[in-house]
C-alpha cells in the first residue's frame, strides 16, 4: 500500500471516529434536556391547582414504608419505573397527608392499601397519628382492601370507616420470633463456628451454637414481645371501641371465629367490628362517589404523589437564604463499614453527613433519625464519634429511633442530648459479639491438610482452614469483653447511671421503646416530628426549617423520587406489586433477605438478629 493510501486512509478513520465522537455528545446533550425538562415539570408543571372541590386524596402506598429510600439508578427508574414501587417514604405520606388536612378542598382521604407490602408498627403509629389530625378537622378517612394483614389493619384502624372485599380476611396472629438453628448442618458439614459474646440475652449468635431458643433468649424475646403485642391490641381497640381482650381472642381462637361463619373469614370480621363493610371493589369506589357527589369516583380521586408539593428546602437553598435549620440525618439499615448508597447506615456515609450538618452555619440543630438492627461495631464508632463532635459544636443532637434502634443503633443513639423512641420501637441488645468460622475438618473430608511453619504465634492465628489456635481464641474474646465494657460505659456516661446499673439492664436484653423508657434508656416517646420539636427547643429555634441532610443537595434526591415515584403509579398497572406482595410473603425469604454484611476490621459486631419490627 502506498503512502498516498494509507494517509487517506488515516484521514478516513480520523474523520469517522470524530462523527462517533459528536454524536455521542449530541446524544447526552439530548439526554441532559430530556433530564431537565422532567425537573422542571416536577417543580413547576404539577396540576395540584387543578383539584376540584370535593375532591378526596388517594393515599395508596406501594411496597414496603421506609424512612429512606434504597438507592436505584435514576436511569433504571427511567427505563423500568416500575423499581419505584418497591419502597414508599413515611414522610412522604405524612407530609401529603398535613398538606391535605389544610387544604379545604380536600374533604377525605381514601386509604388504598392493597399495593403496600409491608409497614412496620412503629410506622403504622406514626402515619396513624397523621391521619388522626386530619380527621379532628373533620374529614373523612376511609380505608379499602382486598385483605389486611396485621400492620396494614393497624393502620387502616385509625380510619373512620373500614371497607374490606367480600371474598377478603383480616389476618392478626400476633408477633412471634422463630428464628433458623444451624448446629447440626454445621457438624454435617465440619464446619467449626467460635463463637465470643457477652450478654447472658446476648442471643444473636445462637443459630451457630445450638439446634433450638435458649431458655435466656425465650424469657427476653417473650417480655418484649408481650409489650409490643400489648400495644398493639391497645391501639386497635382504642380506635374501633373495641376490648382488648377482643383482639387477642380472635387472634387465638381464629379456628372457632370462623367456624361462626361456615368460614366466611370477611363476614368473620365484620361480625366482630373488625370492619365496617363488607363489599366489592366498585362497591368501595361508589362509597367515593357517596361523600363527593361526583357520578365517577375517579374524578373526585387526586393521588398523593401528583398532590404532594416536591421538597425544595435542600440544605444549600436554606442556606443562602439565611434560615435556621434542624437537620435530620438517616441511619437506615445495616451498620457497615465504609460507604454505601442510602438504605444502609455506612459508617463514613452517615459520619459525613454529620459532619457535613456541623459545618453549615445554617443547621443549628440535628435529629439523627435511627431505625437499625446495629452491626458492625467499628463503624458504630465512626458515627457515635461524629454525633458527639456535633454536640461539642454547640449543635444539639437529638435521636428518634424508628422501628428498630438495637445493638449498633443504641449505640451510634448514645451520643445524642436526648433518644426520643415509639412505645413499639424495638431498641437496647446492649451486648457485642464475634464469630470465626474454621472450616479445617471440612477440608480433612476431602482429603485436604494444612501444615507448615511460621516465626510468631500468630502468624496461622485467623487462618480458616487451620483449628482456631489458643493465642486466637484468647485474643477475640478479650477484645469482645473489651468491647462490652465500652458499651456499658458509653450508656452509664450518656444516660447518668453507674455501670452496675446499666448493665443489670444490658446484657444483651432487647426492649420495646415503652419499657426502654421506664429502664432509662430513652428519654420521651414520640416520633420523628416530636423529636425535631425536642432539637429546635434545644438550640432555642421558635422560627426555623426542616431539612434532610443528604450526599448531594444539588440534585436533591427527594425530589428524583417523588417524580419517579409519580411516573411509577402514573404508568405501573399494579400486577408487579401484586406479585412482590406474594412473594415477599414467603417465610424463608422474609427471614434470609436481609443478610448482615460482615465487614467490620476487627469482626466484632453490635448487632440485634433477632430485632426485627413486627
Amino acid at each position: 500500500m502506498s503512502d498516498q493510501e494509507v494517509g487517506l486512509l488515516r484521514r478516513y478513520w480520523r474523520g469517522f471516529w470524530r462523527f462517533i465522537r459528536a454524536l455521542r455528545i449530541g446524544l447526552a446533550n439530548v439526554l441532559f434536556l430530556l433530564l431537565l425538562v422532567f425537573l422542571l415539570f416536577l417543580v413547576f408543571g404539577g396540576d395540584k391547582d387543578s383539584v376540584k372541590k370535593r375532591s378526596m386524596l388517594l393515599l395508596a402506598p406501594t411496597g414496603s414504608v421506609v424512612d429512606q429510600r434504597s438507592f436505584v439508578d435514576p436511569l433504571a427508574r427511567m427505563v423500568n419505573p416500575e423499581v419505584a414501587l418497591s419502597e414508599t417514604p413515611l414522610y412522604d405520606l405524612i407530609e401529603v397527608v398535613q398538606q391535605a388536612a389544610a387544604d379545604p378542598r380536600m374533604i377525605g382521604i381514601a386509604l388504598d392499601l392493597d399495593d403496600l407490602l409491608s409497614i412496620d408498627i412503629s410506622s403504622a403509629r406514626e402515619l396513624g397519628a397523621a391521619l388522626r389530625a386530619f380527621r379532628d378537622k373533620g374529614k373523612k378517612v376511609i380505608a379499602m382492601a382486598d385483605n389486611y394483614d396485621q400492620n396494614r389493619y393497624l393502620l387502616a384502624s385509625y380510619a373512620d370507616e373500614i371497607h374490606l372485599h367480600s371474598m377478603g380476611e383480616v389476618s392478626i396472629k400476633g408477633f412471634g420470633v422463630y428464628p433458623n438453628y444451624f448446629q447440626d448442618l454445621l457438624e454435617r458439614l465440619r464446619v467449626d463456628v467460635h463463637v465470643f459474646r457477652v450478654g447472658t440475652f446476648k442471643s444473636a449468635v445462637e443459630p451457630f451454637m445450638r439446634n433450638d431458643m435458649s431458655p435466656a433468649a425465650k424469657q427476653n424475646n417473650q417480655r418484649w414481645l408481650q409489650s409490643v403485642w400489648g400495644n398493639y391490641t391497645s391501639s386497635v381497640a382504642l380506635n374501633r371501641d373495641l376490648d382488648p381482650a377482643s383482639i387477642d381472642d380472635y387472634a387465638n381462637n381464629y379456628d372457632k371465629v370462623l367456624e361462626e361463619t361456615q368460614g366466611n373469614a370477611a363476614l368473620a370480621a365484620l361480625n366482630r367490628g373488625l370492619v365496617d363493610k363488607v363489599m366489592g371493589r366498585e362497591a368501595m369506589l361508589g362509597r367515593v362517589a357517596e361523600l363527593t357527589g361526583r357520578a365517577d369516583p375517579k374524578e373526585s380521586l387526586v393521588h398523593f404523589y401528583d398532590y404532594l408539593e416536591p421538597a425544595s428546602n435542600s440544605l444549600a437553598l436554606a442556606s443562602a437564604a439565611g434560615a435556621d435549620v434542624v437537620g435530620i440525618v438517616v441511619a437506615e439499615g445495616m451498620i457497615v463499614d465504609g460507604r454505601q448508597p442510602p438504605g444502609t447506615a455506612a459508617g463514613d456515609s452517615v459520619a459525613a453527613l454529620l459532619r457535613k450538618a456541623r459545618e453549615d452555619d445554617a443547621v443549628k440543630a440535628v435529629v439523627l433519625r435511627v431505625n437499625s438492627p446495629g452491626g458492625s461495631a467499628f463503624a458504630s464508632e465512626v458515627i457515635r464519634e461524629q454525633v458527639m463532635l456535633t454536640q461539642q459544636a454547640g449543635k444539639p443532637v437529638v435521636a428518634s429511633m424508628g422501628s428498630t434502634a438495637a445493638s449498633g443503633g443504641y449505640w451510634i443513639a448514645t451520643g445524642a442530648a436526648e433518644i426520643w423512641a415509639q412505645p413499639t420501637t424495638i431498641t437496647g441488645s446492649i451486648g457485642i459479639f464475634g464469630m470465626f468460622p474454621t472450616i479445617n475438618r471440612t477440608l480433612s473430608e476431602w482429603g485436604i491438610h494444612s501444615d507448615g511453619v511460621g516465626t510468631t504465634r500468630m502468624t496461622d492465628a485467623f487462618r480458616v482452614d487451620r483449628p482456631l489456635s489458643d493465642i486466637g481464641n484468647n485474643a477475640l474474646q478479650s477484645t469482645i469483653e473489651h468491647g462490652y465494657r465500652r458499651f456499658v460505659e458509653l450508656v452509664a456516661e450518656a444516660r447518668g447511671m453507674n455501670p452496675e446499673a446499666v448493665d443489670r439492664i444490658a446484657q444483651g436484653r432487647v426492649w420495646s421503646g415503652e419499657d426502654a423508657q421506664a429502664n432509662g434508656l430513652v428519654d420521651s416517646l414520640g416520633g420523628l416530628q416530636d423529636a425535631v420539636a425536642a432539637a429546635a427547643k434545644l438550640a432555642e429555634l421558635a422560627d426555623y426549617d426542616t431539612v434532610w441532610v443528604t450526599a448531594e443537595d444539588w440534585l436533591d434526591a427527594g425530589l428524583w423520587q417523588r417524580f419517579l415515584g409519580a411516573s411509577a403509579a402514573a404508568f405501573a398497572d399494579g400486577v408487579a406489586s401484586h406479585l412482590l406482595r406474594d412473594i415477599a410473603g414467603l417465610p424463608w425469604l422474609q427471614k434470609n433477605i436481609d443478610v448482615p454484611l460482615l465487614n467490620d476490621p476487627r469482626g466484632v459486631y453490635l448487632h440485634c438478629m433477632e430485632c426485627v419490627s413486627p
